[in-house]
This record gives C-alpha cells, sequence and structure tokens, in this order.
C-alpha cells in the first residue's frame, strides 16, 4: 500500500501560504473539492477548503476566540466529549474532501491555533505529516492586513507573533521545515531542492514539465508590500520580540530549527506571552468599542429612516420641519432618561437581591463555607452600608481590642458595617466585640478551613457594601478618618480596583522597625495610582512590577464588583499582591492611600524572623518567579551589606545609647533574614524536610 502523505500548510496570513499551496497542487497534492475563490483579498486564489474553513471557525468560535483574536486557544483544556465530537467531525470532513487521495495539502491560516486537532486526526488516518510553515516580514503582513481588512498595523504585528509561536509549539515533533516568503519568489529552485528533500517520495520531482509549471505559478509581481527587516527593528512596537523571531526564522530558511534557535524562540516566547495577553485585553476593549460605534450608527440611520417616512407634504415651512426634529429629539431625549432610569432601578434591585443572598445563606450554603455560626445575620440598617470592613482574627489580643476602639467611631458619610471572621480564638477576642452594636458582626469558621485567600473571599461574599475593607487583628487605626481616607480614591475613580494604606510602627517597636516601615512606605508615594501602560517594560523590569504587585491586605480596600470577576486566589500567603498583579494586568488601576494609616509592625525573635522569611521568600518564588537569595554568596554578601547598614544607622541615630540589645541583636536578625530567603528560594531536600517547622504561618494556623 502506498505511503499517506499530508502537506500541512501553517503560517499567517498574507505570508504566502496560498502559493506556497498552489505550488504543491501543481506537482501533485490533491486540493479539497470545495475551495474558497478568487476575492479582492488574493486574486489568483486563496486555496483553502470551505467546508474546513467553516469548521475552524466554529472551533475557535466555540473555544471563545477567533482567527484575528491575540488570546491563546487550548483545544486539550476542554472536557473529553468535546474534543472526541471534534475529531470524528473533523475526520467525517477530511474523507468527503479528500476521498482515498493517497497525496493531499491543507491549508489554512486559523489551524495554527488549533494544529494539535488537526495532527492528532491525521495521524489516526494513517497519513505521513510533512509540515511547511512560510513566513514573512510581520511589517508587511500588518500593512497587507491593514489595506485588506483595515488592522491596525500594532494589532497585525502581534497576530503575525502569535501566529508563529503558536505554531511552532504545537509543531515542534513533527518534520517541517520553515519557507520564507522572499525566498519562495526569489530563489524558487532553491526552494523546490529544499522541499524534494523534505519530502523525497511524495510528489513526482523527476517530471520536468510539471516542476516547470509548478514554478511557473510563481509570481514577484503579486507582493505588494515590501519592508526590510532593518525597518521593522526600528519599530518600538515590534523591536526585541517580532524583531527577534523573525531573525532567528531567517537563519532556518528551507530547514528546520536547531536546538540553539529553539532555545531561543522558547526564550522569546516566555518574555512575550504577557505582552501578548495585555494586548488581547486592549485589543477585545477596541473591538469592544467599535461594535458600540456601529449600533449607534446602526440607531442612527434607523432614525433617519423613519423621519423620511414620514408625509411632509403639509409642511409647507423650514420652521415647521425644524420644529418636527426638535419634538423627536426631545422625545428620544426622554425615552433615554427613563431607560436609564430603569436600568438604574434594575440594579439597585439586583444589589439588594445579592445583599439579602449573602445575608441569609442556607443552611447547606453555610456547610460549604464552613461558617459554625453568624450573630447579628440578618439584622437590616435605615440605609446599605457603603463599605464593609472584614477582619480575620484568631488570638488577637491585646492589640484587636484597639482595632475594635477605633472602628468604633471612625468618619464617614455612609453607614458601615464590620463582620469579623474568628477561626478559632481561645484569649477571649470574641467576648470583646461589641455585640449590641448593629454595625458588628461575628462569623465563626471552622479553623481547618482557614485561608488567607479563601477566608477573605467568605468575608467579601457576606458583605453588603459596595466596597470591602481589610484589616488584620493587629492593624489598628490611627485616626478616625482612616476608612473615609482609604475609601477616597475608589469614589473618585472608577477605574481603582483596590486601594492599600500606610503602616507606621507601634510606639514600642525597635528603631530598626520604624525605620524599614518609613523607609519602606516613603518609597511608594510617588506610586499614589498605577496602572499599566507601557506593557513591554512592565514585562522587562521586575523592580517595577514589585511596585505595580505590591498591596498589603493589613489595611485595604476593593470594589466588589470588580472583586465578583477576579476574587482573592486560594493561596495561604501573599493572596494580597497575587490579586494586585490580577487587576493591574486586567487593565485597571491600583491606589495608595498615604492618608489613610494604621499601626502595624512586629518586632520578630530570631527564629520568628527566619519563618517569616521563609514563607516570604517559598512564595514569591512559587507564584512570582523572584529569587530573593538563591545563592549561598548572596547570603553572606546581603547579611553583611544590610548589618554595615544598620550599624551605621545605629551610630548616627544614636541608637547604641537608646536601644543597645537591638543593635547587637541586629547582625544575627539580618542573617536569620538571608538564612530564610536562601532556603524559601532555593527549596532544598532539607527545606522541604522541614518545611512545616520552617513556616510560621503554617505554624500559627496549627494553633
Amino acid at each position: 500500500m502506498a505511503t499517506k502523505t499530508c502537506f500541512l500548510v501553517l503560517g499567517m496570513h498574507r505570508s504566502g501560504t496560498s502559493a506556497l499551496t498552489r505550488v504543491l497542487n501543481l506537482l501533485g497534492a490533491t486540493l479539497p473539492t470545495a475551495l474558497i475563490g478568487p476575492n479582492r483579498g488574493n486574486e489568483k486564489g486563496h486555496w483553502e477548503p470551505i467546508k474546513l474553513v467553516a469548521f475552524n471557525d466554529r472551533v475557535l468560535a466555540e473555544c471563545g476566540s477567533s482567527w484575528d483574536d491575540i488570546s491563546g486557544v487550548e483545544i486539550s483544556s476542554l472536557p473529553q466529549a468535546k474534543q472526541t465530537a471534534y475529531r470524528k467531525e473533523l475526520t467525517r470532513l477530511l474523507k468527503s474532501e479528500y476521498g482515498d487521495s493517497n497525496t493531499i495539502v491543507i491549508k489554512d491560516p486559523r489551524i495554527c491555533k488549533i494544529a494539535d486537532l488537526y495532527l492528532k486526526v491525521l495521524k489516526d488516518e494513517g497519513f505521513d505529516i510533512r509540515v511547511l510553515i512560510p513566513f514573512r516580514n510581520p511589517l508587511e503582513v500588518a500593512h497587507s492586513l491593514a489595506a485588506r481588512d483595515q488592522k491596525d498595523i500594532v494589532e497585525g504585528v502581534m497576530l503575525w507573533l502569535k501566529h508563529i509561536l503558536d505554531v511552532e509549539r504545537l509543531t515542534r515533533e513533527e518534520a517541517r521545515i520553515f519557507i520564507s516568503f522572499d525566498g519562495l519568489l526569489t530563489e524558487p529552485h532553491r526552494f523546490l531542492k529544499a522541499l524534494s528533500k523534505h519530502s523525497p517520495n511524495s510528489l513526482p520531482w523527476h517530471d520536468r514539465n510539471l516542476v516547470d509549471e509548478a514554478l511557473g505559478s510563481l509570481d514577484v509581481s503579486e507582493r505588494k508590500q515590501k519592508s526590510s527587516i532593518t525597518e521593522l527593528s526600528k519599530q518600538s512596537i515590534t523591536r526585541d520580540w517580532a524583531d527577534g523571531l523573525l531573525r532567528i526564522l531567517e537563519k532556518a530558511d528551507f530547514k528546520n530549527l536547531s536546538r540553539t534557535q529553539l532555545k531561543e524562540i522558547d526564550k522569546l516566547r516566555e518574555s512575550t506571552e504577557l505582552g501578548l495577553h495585555l494586548a488581547s485585553v486592549t485589543s477585545e476593549a477596541l473591538r469592544a468599542e467599535i461594535r458600540r460605534e456601529k449600533e449607534i450608527v446602526k440607531e442612527l440611520e434607523a432614525q433617519k429612516r423613519s423621519l423620511d417616512k414620514i408625509n411632509l407634504d403639509h409642511l409647507s415651512t423650514n420652521h415647521d420641519l425644524q420644529q418636527l426634529v426638535d419634538e423627536t429629539r426631545a422625545h428620544l431625549k426622554k425615552t433615554r432618561k427613563k431607560l436609564r432610569d430603569a436600568r438604574a432601578e434594575l440594579r439597585q434591585i439586583n444589589e439588594e437581591r445579592d445583599r439579602a443572598k449573602a445575608l441569609h445563606l442556607t443552611s447547606i450554603e453555610k456547610a460549604q463555607l464552613n461558617i459554625k455560626s453568624d450573630s447579628h445575620q440578618g439584622i437590616e440598617f435605615d440605609a446599605s452600608p457603603l463599605v464593609s470592613v472584614i477582619i480575620p482574627v484568631k488570638n488577637g489580643l491585646p492589640e484587636f481590642e484597639n482595632v475594635l476602639d477605633a472602628l468604633k467611631t471612625q468618619v464617614l458619610d455612609h453607614p458601615y458595617e464590620v463582620i469579623i471572621l474568628d477561626s478559632g480564638s481561645k484569649d477571649g477576642s470574641m467576648s470583646i466585640i461589641p455585640m449590641d452594636d448593629p454595625r458588628f458582626r461575628l462569623v465563626e469558621i471552622d479553623p481547618r478551613s482557614f485561608g488567607h485567600g479563601k477566608t477573605r473571599n467568605l468575608g467579601a461574599k457576606l458583605a453588603r457594601g459596595e466596597y470591602c475593607a481589610f484589616l488584620t487583628h493587629d492593624a489598628a487605626p490611627v485616626d478616625d478618618f482612616w476608612l473615609q481616607e482609604l475609601v477616597k480614591p475608589l469614589r473618585e475613580d472608577e477605574q481603582v480596583a483596590g486601594v492599600f494604606g500606610r503602616h507606621i510602627a507601634y510606639e514600642g517597636a525597635t528603631p530598626f522597625t520604624k525605620w524599614e516601615l518609613e523607609t519602606h512606605f516613603e518609597g511608594l508615594k510617588n506610586w499614589k495610582t498605577v496602572s499599566i501602560t507601557d506593557a513591554r517594560e512592565y514585562v522587562r523590569n521586575q523592580g517595577l512590577r514589585q511596585i505595580y504587585h505590591f498591596y498589603s491586605d493589613n489595611s485595604s480596600c476593593f470594589r466588589k464588583s470588580i472583586w465578583e470577576k477576579y476574587p482573592y486566589p486560594d493561596v495561604n500567603f501573599a493572596e494580597d499582591q497575587m490579586w494586585a498583579k490580577q487587576i493591574v494586568e486586567a487593565g485597571y488601576k491600583k491606589a495608595y492611600a498615604w492618608d489613610s494609616v494604621v499601626y502595624h509592625s512586629h518586632d520578630y525573635s530570631i527564629w520568628e524572623r527566619f519563618q517569616r522569611s521563609y514563607d516570604e521568600a517559598l512564595a514569591l518564588n512559587q507564584y512570582f518567579g523572584y529569587e530573593l537569595c538563591p545563592t549561598k554568596k548572596q547570603l553572606l554578601g546581603q547579611t553583611w551589606r544590610t548589618t554595615i547598614r544598620d550599624l551605621g544607622l545605629a551610630f548616627k541615630n544614636g541608637w547604641w545609647l537608646s536601644s543597645p540589645i537591638d543593635v547587637m541583636k541586629k547582625p544575627f536578625d539580618n542573617f536569620a533574614r538571608q538564612l530564610g530567603y536562601y532556603m524559601g528560594s532555593t527549596k532544598s531536600e532539607f527545606a522541604k524536610k522541614y518545611d512545616q517547622q520552617f513556616s510560621r504561618d503554617r505554624q500559627l494556623q496549627a494553633k
């Protein structure tokens, strides 16, 4: 039985896929029975199968994507039943379109996103797959898409980048070659030689007449866009990403990628992943705006047609016509106002329903949330609270008493409520809650169900307020305006998703603790509101990313409507910074309220310092990829540098005389901090063995 061969032409639109498919067809590869014919976008024909294109569009749509979507598609993440259905349908379409042919060619740029689906089906059908990946300067592709589809140049380049990276990843294990559009048109014999080596037994390479006819179908005049790689490297939007990828591909022209080139592409893919995600978010927002504009235009056109139908014969003057137009506009204005009022009323009803649902949880819901009891559940206020202050507590005394006293006297122009989430306090913390004050509400949960992210999500679910503020049981507001100042950025700017406040040390804290807190929060003063405006710089600059996602739930507040879209991740450390990273990368703003101040500080013992640093390094490495202290050399070097700095501060500020024990302890504290960072960053077998003992957070939860 003859070997069955499938030439799979996978490349970005406008990159020579049609010309390459036509050459393969003239050499003897079978095309599908029904093809998309010539049109303005391609006067000689696209050579794409109508039925398969429709199938591909439907698969992408059902995955929430499309050919011009910069975000990714993962067929493997779909339910197994859906994947099986797709494979069966594709198998049926291939048999219908290609019959019993032993050598076929399939071409559709959409397959770049779902190549794994095609590879699986073709292999099951016994085909020897030969992947051909044509590529072209992305600026030429972008300009061609702009002329054909009015695509933005930036979007066109991003689409090229996503298509190439996707198809390279999905076909890495296949027999493939990369073919430049330039080489295909200007060096056809060299291309044909490479192709015959790539697929020596699939086509009649010895038939000179066929070969000459195939090469004769290539026409340099078809190339209407021309850009050089130098022009590409000058573009700020393409430098580093598209420029770097094109240079790698050009080295692999008419052959496959080397191991070195594959590593270069993997590194480039890693650096562009977040940029493409942010571009996808921006692109979708722009498309939504365009759709809204089109709807407005349709509405205006409909109104114009309605006016045209009115019999104006009896109107004798321009004054009469203008009066009719004015009356119509006034009527439309009243109708729109009624519609806005109705929407506002419906929104208020939905909000009240959601709040009532949060207050009146069923016994099943309470069991699922591990709620043991809920005191004051269902109490109604004269007005809905603007803010819900949520405090997770476990053995909070003595600081918790100061927190409650400060919350009783907060100055705010709207009501607020306080939800206390206790997870098994045994020190009398719950006995001091002012349960006679209807603003205060106690919810007791099973200690085994506590999680920093999960428990705060529970508090937000129970909250009736438009905003959810968080305190820890040892973070006491400094004055009566803590809540007012914390909420202010959210009320002034609807794009602000979350706010965190300033921390200062308790009066009895060591001078080093006071200095560290003052220095840290003073450094954030120039970053009072942040949002990603330069995606490339955000991806490239780790220090900038750390500022953008710094967020502290010791004193914070978020907009509940945004939390419903982006809840806290269910993790036991750094849940606040992971949430902040989510919202800034989703396009929202994060704010810092300098005038919202709490007392919050810890003077750790040497062992507690090690445990706290271990937890911090472990979380930042696991969730953000940061290595705070990856080597022993850095451990010793950083201990030395911070100790010299701290001793210098002690001499400069007279701490040797006022706090001599704290000064003498500092070198050991610095070593414990860096040792904790080292253990958490390296995750050695020794650290894994004693993880439970090394983690302060897990030790506290176990009590």
